[in-house]
């Protein structure tokens, strides 16, 4: 795993720095980690190293951490992005760029630990793979590619955010339990989405980012609010 911390202040850099290696150590998974102190030294590091992870700092220097991600954006939407903050306003303009999470400077430890196990968890699950078996093939397939399940007529399609489908037999609420350890919740009766898939919630849908639309039921509409807002802010804010 390739890991970046950037921020202009020091003393947050060591703090991360030993809190990342005793998380990661204890859970044997190998890592580096780099360091940079400016929006600037980040772009130039990140177009010569393929980084997994990236701690940001927001409240930088000229190009603060915000800009500096939808800038990082535009090379990779795959790189997890973790934005330091001193302030929680940020939260919602964060999901313009898919931040991952939002951790608060100035916590104990155990905050820290909390979260970086999350951050760690999410990089492993878009290395996850399900195996599905449909009637003509048997193929395995990345969570993180995966949009959503729909079921109708006792069949179950998967939506990848490539735009392929792949339909099958099995019960919605079996793929529900096989997921439930990930980022997966329902949004309707018939639907089960990948929350770090969706572009946004409307009212009375979900648009996710394969372009789809997805509806949104009221009975499921509480539920899915909170679990995305508990996914990108680790419940922080």
């Amino acid at each position: 795993m390739e890991i970046i911390l950037c921020d202009d202040e020091p003393y947050i850099l060591d703090q991360l720095e030993s809190l990342i290696k005793a998380n990661l150590s204890e859970n044997i998974v190998a890592f580096n980690i780099d360091f940079c102190t400016s929006g600037e030294e980040l772009m130039g590091l990140f177009d010569k190293k393929a980084y997994d992870v990236i701690f940001l700092d927001i409240e930088m220097g000229k190009l603060n951490g915000m800009e500096t991600a939808r800038r990082l954006r535009e090379k990779s939407k795959d790189v997890i992005i973790v934005f330091m903050t001193n302030h929680k306003e940020y939260l919602f303009e964060g999901y313009e760029v898919q931040a991952f999470r939002y951790l608060m400077k100035g916590q104990p430890d155990d905050y820290y630990k909390k979260h970086l196990s999350a951050v760690f968890k999410e990089f492993g699950s878009r290395r996850k793979t399900i195996n599905v078996a449909t009637k003509n093939m048997n193929i395995n397939l990345l969570l993180s590619d995966i949009c959503y399940f729909e079921v109708s007529l006792r069949k179950v399609t998967l939506h990848t955010l490539q735009g392929n489908q792949y339909v099958y037999t099995k019960a919605l609420t079996k793929v529900g339990e096989e997921l439930r350890e990930f980022e997966f919740v329902k949004s309707h009766q018939s639907f089960l989405v990948n929350l770090a898939n969706i572009e946004y919630i409307s009212k009375e849908f979900l648009l996710m980012k394969n372009g789809s639309k997805v509806p949104i039921s009221r009975n499921y509409r509480k539920e899915l609010n909170f679990s995305y807002t508990q996914y990108y802010s680790g419940g922080s804010l």
